[in-house]
């Protein structure tokens, strides 16, 4: 509760009055979503949770780009498969808000609305992810693996390598530029990035929660594409930008912004280049 996070809140009412307000309104119950009923072995607490849950917002999820396969395939996958399970046993759910990211959308050209897919559709028509045949292949790389008598870390990167097989180009550039590989690539600078600020992330969570929480017995789907804006967007440049200006430690934070309203990244760029 000490962190920049509920920072607010303590000016607000107060750090003791916070404590005391999250004390009485939250219950931790430690859990893994990989396993069914999130791995609790408490039989009262899942009882209890059966019968007083009643909304659930699913945000758990690795998001690591090089993340072990069979891991990412159990959180983000399995894991999301078991909550909906779960969910289905809570007496008094009234809704499910299950939070992914842009990476489900695929590519496409034109006007794109948001529908429903069906079980194995894709927006690019032509792809297909078989979970059972994924499942399939990680039990068999681990057996494989396994009979190799590979240290534990051997088996990490082996089980990383086949994860990163299937990673699409922009996944692959985003690896390597974190990795070190990269240290330039070509392209426009002024690209926008389509980057979500968590705070709107939350508050669109909120949004639909009382929008379609009183929806009794609705089996209707409603999805929520949360972007960013054309007005003030965010460019391949100012990343550069906002880095350089950070690691070189030139400019305060009023003169970044003024030097943001008055020149264009470039010209700020090379200027902070030649100050080091």
């Amino acid at each position: 509760m000490q962190t920049e996070l509920f920072k607010v809140l303590r000016e607000k009412i107060g750090a003791k009055n916070l404590n005391t307000l999250v004390e009485e309104k939250v219950f931790p119950v430690a859990g893994d979503i990989s396993f069914e009923d999130f791995g609790i072995e408490n039989s009262e607490i899942k009882d209890e949770m059966f019968k007083e849950v009643d909304i659930i917002i699913n945000s758990a999820a690795t998001t690591r780009f090089d993340e072990r396969y069979d891991i990412a395939m159990n959180i983000n996958v399995v894991g999301a498969v078991n909550v909906l399970k779960f969910a289905k046993r809570c007496e008094k759910v009234k809704i499910i808000v299950h939070v992914s990211t842009a990476y489900v959308c695929g590519e496409g050209e034109g006007f794109i609305p948001e529908k429903s897919f069906l079980l194995g559709e894709t927006l690019n028509k032509d792809l297909y992810l078989d979970i059972d045949v994924e499942r399939r292949v990680i039990e068999d790389k681990l057996k494989e693996l396994e009979a190799q008598n590979l240290t534990s870390k051997e088996v990490t990167i082996a089980m990383k390598d086949l994860g990163i097989q299937s990673c699409r180009t922009v996944d692959s550039f985003i690896l390597g530029y974190g990795k070190g590989i990269l240290n330039f690539c070509f392209g426009d600078p002024n690209t926008k990035i389509d980057a979500i600020p968590g705070d709107m992330v939350v508050n669109s969570i909120l949004a639909a929660v009382i929008a379609h929480g009183n929806q009794y017995y609705s089996s209707q789907e409603s999805i929520y594409h949360i972007s960013s804006f054309g007005k003030n967007p965010l460019k391949s440049c100012d990343i550069r930008l906002f880095t350089l200006l950070r690691k070189s430690n030139v400019y305060s934070m009023n003169e970044s912004q003024h030097y943001t309203k008055n020149y264009n990244s470039h010209q700020i760029i090379n200027k902070t280049i030649k100050q080091q």
